[in-house]
């Protein structure tokens, strides 16, 4: 039972409807949309499984590049949905649509500046970054198509976001399921040339995705200023513009250094078991795939309490928000240990998912496997407490603090002893990584504990700034 019941502690004409529907309403469209865009990259991995080792750890170090700045740019739409959620829990629908249309603007602006040099020079990015010369040659001109995806990502992100903090958690699911069956079927169809279609190997999979992603993001927004769900309106001074992005731009510019740091990190371990060998590398990417299917099966939860704090907060409920982020972290331990049992029955199932894939390869991703699983219920409450409670309490700078610490202090130079230094090879990442997590939700739990909800109800348009108690 979820309890206290949030709908008990708010009292008044907003009450919401029952505390468990209301979570299931928004955690299991989410989490069944997160699942089929992780699927998305994960037909990916087994399409370019076709083509051999070589093209996977090429696509896999490229995705590691183009995931930094999908996370990053998508705090963008983390901070809009947490914005728009109290927007809309207070009624003001004209004050949500002028965050949102300066939020919008703002994201694919900066994300297609950003892409730019990833277009023209994708191979040398590669190199740049630590890529070996056959790596890069493989991933390169996979990384300079799916760069212009980068600002459909963003968008979408930013159209998701709102669509549920508005109510409409099953639009995005719903969308993102046309999204990945298209891009499955694209996809095959370039790379092995299937039919009418060209073969076009790795850069036949990088046309499908940015193609999908596209698709996904033109159907967000004809959902959300089609059925009037928001009004397509920017700000028109720059008065405007400053009020609009006032409560935006503290929230959102921790939260996007925070999934630098994350995925930062996540791209330096793939940099450290690329050194290790080629097969580690293709190993770690084949389980972080895997892995990533199952664990943003919670990351419904995780959205649900964004949304479900920010509309406590926006009826001028502390109480409902307290109750509300208990009850959430209480049920991701039950989601935690179905997603660990389910993910570590997929390591008898590799040979089979990539039959192209050298046997080396698929012992060192069975071990990342099994190693990774046992630890879902320490990544489950980080990642609920990393973007559902600390962000909906106006504490990003925590999130920020627990991400970069775990990985840059604890977790990296952890890995680079253990591997290179006590010579443990692709053991000593494993076992950097998982104690890197118990790092994390260490200092995550210290904030929340710190958490003053009164401290945050929605008081207007311009309310939202980082409180200094935290």
């Amino acid at each position: 039972m979820l309890s206290p019941s949030p709908s008990a502690a708010e009292s008044g004409l907003n009450t919401p409807p029952t505390p468990r529907r209301e979570l299931v309403k928004i955690a299991l469209p989410v989490s069944l949309e997160f699942v089929a865009q992780l699927a998305l990259g994960l037909v990916d991995q087994i399409i370019v499984a076709l083509l051999g080792t070589l093209a996977v750890a090429g696509v896999g170090y490229s995705n590691s590049v183009t995931m930094i700045l999908f996370f990053t740019l998508n705090a963008i739409g983390a901070g809009t949905s947490i914005l728009v959620a109290r927007a809309h829990g207070a009624g003001d629908r004209a004050g949500a649509s002028r965050l949102f249309g300066a939020a919008l603007t703002l994201g694919t602006l900066v994300s297609g500046l950003l892409a730019l040099p990833l277009v023209f020079g994708g191979t040398n990015f590669l190199r740049l970054v630590g890529a070996t010369p056959e790596v890069a040659g493989s991933g390169g001109p996979f990384l300079s198509v799916v760069a212009v995806s980068l600002p459909f990502v963003t968008a979408a992100a930013i159209f998701g976001g709102a669509l549920r903090s508005t109510g409409h958690a099953r639009t995005p699911m719903t969308v993102t399921i046309v999204a990945v069956i298209l891009n499955t079927v694209l996809g095959y169809a370039l790379v092995t040339g299937f039919g009418p279609f060209p073969k076009l190997g790795v850069i036949g999979v990088g046309i499908s995705t940015t193609i999908s992603y596209a698709l996904r993001a033109g159907l967000l927004a004809w959902q959300t200023y089609g059925r009037g769900i928001l009004d397509a309106s920017v700000p028109r001074s720059v008065l405007a513009w400053k009020k609009a992005l006032a409560p935006l731009i503290p929230l959102s510019l921790p939260m996007a250094a925070t999934e630098l740091a994350w995925s930062g990190g996540t791209f330096l371990y793939a940099l450290l078991a690329g050194r290790i060998s080629t097969e580690a590398l293709a190993g770690m990417q084949l389980s972080n795939t895997l892995e990533g299917v199952f664990i943003v099966a919670s990351l419904g939860l995780g959205s649900a309490a964004t949304v479900l704090i920010g509309q406590s907060l926006g009826r001028g409920s502390a109480a409902g928000a307290a109750a509300w982020a208990r009850s959430v972290q209480r049920w991701g331990l039950l989601v935690a240990l179905v997603c660990s049992v389910l993910f570590a029955l997929t390591a008898p199932l590799l040979g089979l998912l990539f039959p192209h894939v050298d046997a080396g390869v698929i012992q060192l991703a069975t071990l990342s496997i099994l190693v990774n699983a046992a630890f879902q219920v320490v990544k489950v409450q980080n990642l609920i407490l990393g973007i559902g409670v600390l962000p909906g309490s106006n504490d990003p700078r925590g999130v920020l603090l627990g991400d970069s610490v775990s990985a840059f202090v604890v977790g990296l130079p952890l890995a680079y002893l253990l591997a290179f230094g006590l010579g443990l090879g692709f053991w000593g990442l494993l076992i950097a990584r998982c104690t890197e997590e118990s790092a994390k939700l260490v200092i995550f739990m210290w904030r929340a504990r710190r958490i003053r909800w009164e401290q945050h109800v929605y008081t207007g348009e311009g309310e939202a700034t980082i409180t200094a108690g935290h």
